[in-house]
């Protein structure tokens, strides 16, 4: 496998309702963002 492949990305993104970063994960509203996407390859796809 040639190692200068990408095989996974996620993205991340502030959210638009601050009251949620406290709400679930317990920290100030600028301390947090959302995993809006992940994308995982298990194998080579040539």
């Amino acid at each position: 496998m040639d190692a200068s492949r990408l095989l996974s990305v996620c993205v991340f993104w502030v959210l638009m309702n601050t009251r949620s970063v406290p709400r679930y994960i317990g920290v100030e509203p600028n301390n947090g963002v959302e995993l809006i996407r992940i994308v995982l390859l298990d194998k080579d796809r040539r």
